[in-house]
């Protein structure tokens, strides 16, 4: 009516299809109806699959993948959260006034946080949920595979060296709770039960 754009950005992708790359149709089945897709693949798994889509391609949608989207992300993340609360409950371990980490470990995985908070926020300044969505999974394994699984001798019970100790679960505290912000545009259910769980704050 006013001879211009109804609007100023659009968040898409090219076609929604059949995980098999053909039309969704009932006739068929591949079709899958919303309620019922929420309910048994989960909502934020879906937020997921789209947020991660590249808008140049069909974004691919089904069962099968969505259940590789949450065994390949949320799982992933979601054993790492758990972890840290598991060991961080078991020592009664409360988080501390940030200090200076001395292990090579921890600052790299802090420099990394960092990186990976600069990408998404210019991502999703320019609406781009795609590159903001990369940065985070490529992020999550760093986490999980090389600072977590490379420190699991520095926490819990027979740990000997307290103040590393320390060191090592404020620095998870700190990843996991900037990444649970971060991904409260993306993921929102399952960022508010990590943070408020960490923090015990409202969302």
């Amino acid at each position: 009516l006013e001879n211009k754009n109804p609007f100023k950005n659009v968040l898409g992708f090219a076609t929604a299809l059949s995980e098999k790359g053909k039309p969704m149709h009932k006739s068929d089945g591949t079709s899958i109806e919303f309620n019922k897709a929420a309910d048994e693949i989960g909502v934020d798994v879906m937020r997921w699959l789209y947020a991660r889509q590249n808008p140049e391609r069909n974004l691919l949608f089904g069962y099968n993948t969505t259940n590789e989207v949450k065994r390949h992300f949320h799982m992933f993340l979601w054993n790492s959260y758990r972890f840290f609360v598991n060991y961080a409950a078991l020592e009664d371990w409360q988080p501390t006034k940030d200090q200076p980490t001395k292990n090579i470990l921890d600052q790299w995985i802090l420099a990394r946080l960092d990186q990976m908070v600069l990408k998404v926020t210019n991502g999703l300044d320019k609406f781009n949920t795609f590159s903001g969505a990369k940065a985070i999974e490529d992020f999550v394994p760093d986490f999980s595979t090389w600072s977590i699984r490379r420190s699991r001798n520095r926490v819990g019970p027979g740990a000997q060296d307290g103040p590393d100790k320390q060191f090592c679960y404020q620095t998870f505290y700190t990843v996991l709770e900037t990444l649970s912000r971060v991904l409260m545009p993306f993921t929102p259910f399952m960022a508010d039960s990590i943070y408020t769980n960490l923090t015990g704050q409202e969302s």
